[in-house]
């Protein structure tokens, strides 16, 4: 149960530069199974446990797994930020596509996997699309992976698309915005062809 450098402080942080540096695929060779690494305690070894687990499930195709594992990752990560009160930005960008016909969510997710806002047209079964701002919780999670990667990649890993937005964006002017976030819901033309929301 010794992995050297993965087994000290920061050991964690390693493993995510190794896994973040793949563009295309990876894959994964080991003399061991995940259920094998025991000093669960360690959050470096709990972290190559869990990838372990993860590249198993998704060489087969579990998405019953994979969603446990990444849902596992996340409720084990003891480097986040209680999800803080709604910001102001948060509560007047979902009244103003609320008014567009849209249906959106507060901090929408699982555990501590969540994004701030969450949307759907009125008549889709499901949210697709994840709105993550630049408010103080946003800011408040120092690991620039964490921020960055890893929970707009968990939710793209469930088929969501992921839109970053800044405060700034808001005032430039803010039908910007609402044109981008609306390129991602296509409307429908009268003989059935989508067309896209032109924003000047």
């Amino acid at each position: 149960m010794n992995f050297g450098p993965i087994n000290q402080a920061g050991g964690e942080k390693r493993l995510n530069v190794i896994f973040s540096r793949a563009k295309h695929h990876m894959v994964v060779v080991s003399s061991i199974e995940h259920h094998q690494i025991t000093n669960d305690h360690n959050v470096g070894a709990n972290a190559l446990k869990q990838y372990l687990r993860y590249a198993a499930a998704a060489s087969i195709g579990d998405q019953d797994e994979l969603r446990a594992c990444l849902l596992q990752f996340g409720a084990d990560r003891n480097d986040r930020v209680d999800n803080a009160p709604t910001t102001a930005l948060a509560e007047r960008l979902q009244k103003r596509l609320q008014g567009r016909g849209y249906d959106v969510e507060q901090t929408y997710g699982q555990s501590t996997v969540t994004c701030d806002l969450a949307l759907r047209k009125s008549e889709d079964d499901a949210f697709g699309l994840a709105l993550f701002l630049d408010d103080d919780k946003h800011y408040g999670t120092t690991d620039l992976v964490e921020r960055y990667v890893t929970r707009p990649e968990i939710f793209r890993a469930f088929g969501w698309q992921v839109e970053h937005v800044l405060g700034l964006d808001w005032f430039r002017p803010e039908r910007r915005l609402l044109g981008r976030i609306d390129n991602y819901f296509p409307k429908e033309l009268d003989d059935g062809r989508p067309t896209l929301t032109v924003v000047e």
